[in-house]
């Protein structure tokens, strides 16, 4: 029990770390991703709503993303145990782990994915005061609408990101020259990169479900298929990558700090 109370304060304070430092460019992210929603630039919210309102919806992702990692990375840690046992092969292993946690996390702290969403779209608090409001004003059904996708998004996304971690990590062990602390940098940026390359186009979909029926302007679609489909005829495959490289300045920069952070507190209290 007190080692899985370590991983949990391990993973969560890792993500809040990471998240706060890279509010601007997760608000950026989520802009491009759906830019026909009104106000979606940072110079609009700059000029509209102040400097510090680059980080709206921050508090609410740190809410959600300290449960979601702490769990993530305490289920981890206990299904790797188990994987170990039935699963031979150590890489694999470790993807069965990651998937394990990140589906268990996803499902359990969706809701506030949903609302971190719909705050960051806002302007000037113009639907919702803040993270409790918008929980009591939006219906149980949007809170979880687009929850498969984000259960298919996240069960592979986790696999990879975790086990594309110790991998890369792995390989900077033989170059003694490059600082530990830049190595573990290196290896969160290169694991996060890795990991919302190959499943975008479920993150793209997901935060498109969530914000049904926030706005006229946006699209819509009655389920996660049929947005699939809507965006290939309307804006192509590519649509499917909408916002995509606006992902790796975000990506890069919160990975590299969460697993620093993360690697760092590990081997504190190991």
């Amino acid at each position: 029990m007190e080692e899985t109370f370590k991983h949990l304060l391990i993973g969560g304070s890792a993500a809040c770390i990471a998240r706060t430092s890279c509010a601007p460019l997760e608000l950026f992210r989520l802009q491009r991703q759906n830019p026909y929603i009104p106000n979606a630039t940072l110079n609009s919210v700059i000029q509209k709503e102040g400097f510090r309102h680059l980080w709206k919806g921050n508090l609410t992702n740190c809410i959600r993303a300290f449960p979601q990692f702490a769990i993530t990375w305490a289920v981890f840690q206990n299904s790797k145990k188990y994987t170990d046992q039935y699963i031979e092969n150590s890489t694999i292993s470790k993807l069965a782990a990651g998937g394990i946690a990140g589906g268990i996390s996803q499902a359990i702290i969706y809701p506030l994915e949903t609302t971190k969403t719909l705050l960051s779209y806002q302007t000037k608090k113009s639907k919702y005061s803040g993270v409790l409001d918008c929980l009591r004003k939006t219906p149980n059904r949007q809170l979880y609408r687009g929850l498969s996708v984000g259960l298919a998004m996240h069960i592979p996304w986790n696999s990879i990101q975790l086990t594309s971690f110790s991998y890369f990590k792995d390989k900077l062990d033989n170059y003694s020259y490059i600082s530990p602390y830049v190595g573990k940098m290196l290896c969160g940026a290169a694991a996060g990169v890795t990991s919302i390359t190959m499943v975008y186009p479920t993150d793209l979909i997901r935060r498109r479900m969530q914000i049904q029926g926030f706005d006229p302007s946006v699209p819509k679609y009655n389920t996660p298929t049929h947005a699939v489909k809507s965006i290939i005829k309307t804006e192509g495959f590519k649509g499917l990558y909408k916002g995509l490289w606006t992902n790796y300045p975000k990506t890069l920069a919160t990975f590299s700090i969460q697993y620093l952070v993360l690697d760092t507190l590990n081997s504190h209290f190991k």
